[in-house]
Formats: C-alpha cells, sequence, structure tokens
C-alpha cells in the first residue's frame, strides 16, 4: 500500500510539472500573439495619423494657393 501511495505521489507530481510547462508555453503563446496584434494596431493608429496629417496638410495647401492666387 505505502509503495503504491509513493508510485501514485510521483506520477501525480510529473503531471503537475508537465501541466506547468504547458501552462507556461501556452502563455508565451499569448503574449507573442498579443505583441503582433497590439503591434499592428499600433502601426494602423500610425497610418490613421500619418492620412490625417495629409488631409490637414492637403487642405491647408489649397487654401493657401486659393489666397496667394
Amino acid at each position: 500500500m505505502a509503495r503504491t501511495t509513493l508510485g501514485s505521489g510521483r506520477m501525480i507530481e510529473q503531471t503537475s510539472v508537465q501541466i506547468s510547462a504547458q501552462r507556461e508555453r501556452w502563455q508565451a503563446e499569448r503574449e507573442l500573439r498579443y505583441a503582433r496584434r497590439n503591434r499592428i494596431r499600433h502601426i494602423d493608429r500610425l497610418l490613421d495619423e500619418l492620412e490625417m496629417l495629409n488631409i490637414a496638410g492637403s487642405r491647408w495647401t489649397r487654401s493657401m494657393t486659393f489666397r496667394m492666387g
């Protein structure tokens, strides 16, 4: 009986270690996915800002051309 308990305890410990390792891998994968998503969102925001600046610059140029012309 004691031998079975020791063997069972060892199996539970090994399983626990495997589960912990798998959880760490999943966490690392999730962080990588979120990092990619966040990087894409950041680039998208920068492109939006650039587009707004381009539109504003275009309007300003037309306005100045109209005033000077």
